[in-house]
């Protein structure tokens, strides 16, 4: 089966080495902007400098691709018109009325509300106009964030008092923004299924997360003391909004916790960055169950307990932003058991170029390594 990704990043990437043992013949579509340096010798690369605008396009689009029997997003920041001009061709996976939904965070918000799921209460602003009524609305502190665009941190703002309201009203974005009230949660979890052609739904254990200026930085699986009710609610979540979309592939739900109870943060439509600790747990990665669905294999249950060198077993992941030594890493490994997952990708300032994945059948061991691996990574950096 040849199948296309869109985008041609680390998750990209991970699909690819996740899933030798599938058989799969991958192409990689890389929109204007996109680099391919962690996709480079793992199959075809096809560039386009703009969207098609016409059906010949499109057909030339599908024939440069490889004619793919499925495409699948390793991003949500991907022009829907392009998606929907290539699912005439082949079958899109997840749909693109999901990935048009992730990426307008108002439209997310009532799509989640309608069928019953929880947020934070927010108020959509199209115009700087009505700011102030939506201020009054929500009362302060709240976040602003944009409608469109923006990820890992950016497009945001912190209002506390009125005088914050000063720097937003001079950038206010012309696409507008979602203005939520301040959670005051007690942590960050996230919950990660695949769904299959046919409607069965594995679930993942619930991650924890700690994030630094917006980008996630450590994830812990399966997360500490969630109660069964709330476990339960995050997994209907999960299962309504598939069940919604018809979904195939995998899904991921970023929840705040809080005494009042579960909320929906955000949605992604695709593999996630907090559940790159099931590369080495479980009888499948999120990737390998991505890639199973696409090709309409039989998913694997996670099922730690199934494999006795994962029996209990807590698994932890930190997240490599910037440079890296790479020739340190067998240092680390003495000290802690870990396995390094390197992108291939050009350091910069905040930018994702790999993470280490470990496990431990203790969680205050497991934790422990975690910070020592977090103070090797950040401390390598001078």
């Amino acid at each position: 089966m040849r199948i296309a990704i869109v985008g041609s990043g680390q998750l990209a990437r991970m699909m690819v080495l996740e899933t030798r043992q599938l058989h799969a013949n991958f192409v990689f579509l890389a929109l204007p902007g996109d680099a391919t340096d962690s996709v480079a010798g793992l199959g075809d690369i096809v560039k386009i400098d703009a969207i098609p605008t016409s059906e010949g396009a499109f057909v030339d689009l599908y024939n440069a691709l490889g004619k793919p029997d499925v495409i699948t997003v390793e991003k949500e920041s991907v022009p829907v018109a392009l998606l929907e001009g290539l699912a005439q061709y082949c079958p899109l996976y997840p749909a693109a009325d999901a990935i048009a939904v992730a990426q307008h965070r108002g439209k997310e918000k009532d799509l989640l509300n309608s069928l019953g799921i929880a947020t934070p209460r927010y108020q959509v602003i199209n115009r700087v106009e009505d700011l102030a009524a939506g201020v009054a609305a929500l009362g302060l502190p709240i976040i602003a964030k944009t409608l469109v665009g923006g990820y890992d941190g950016k497009g945001q703002w912190f209002l506390k008092t009125q005088d914050d309201l000063a720097p937003l009203l001079e950038a206010f974005p012309e696409m507008g923004i979602v203005l939520e009230e301040k959670v005051n949660f007690s942590r960050e979890a996230s919950l990660i299924a695949a769904r299959s052609v046919s409607g069965d739904i594995v679930f993942y254990p619930a991650t924890e997360n700690v994030h630094s200026d917006g980008i996630l930085l450590t994830s812990v699986s399966p997360a500490q003391d969630l109660s069964a009710a709330e476990t339960a609610t995050m997994e209907a979540a999960m299962r309504r909004l598939m069940e919604h979309w018809n979904y195939v592939g995998v899904l991921a739900i970023e929840f705040f916790i809080t005494d009042q109870g579960v909320l929906v943060n955000e949605i992604a439509p695709r593999v996630h960055n907090s559940g790159h600790w099931t590369m080495q747990a479980g009888k499948a990665s999120q990737f390998e169950n991505h890639i199973r669905a696409l090709m309409g294999k039989p998913l694997q249950p996670f099922n730690a307990d199934a494999a006795a060198d994962n029996t209990g077993t807590v698994s932890g992941m930190v997240n490599i932003l910037g440079h890296y030594d790479l020739a340190r890493q067998p240092e680390l490994e003495k000290t802690v058991p870990c396995e390094l997952h390197w992108y291939d990708k050009p350091p910069k300032p905040l930018r994702k170029t790999g993470h280490i994945n470990f496990q431990h059948t203790d969680r205050d061991a497991l934790l422990k390594n975690l910070e020592a691996v977090k103070a090797f990574v950040y401390q390598s950096e001078s």
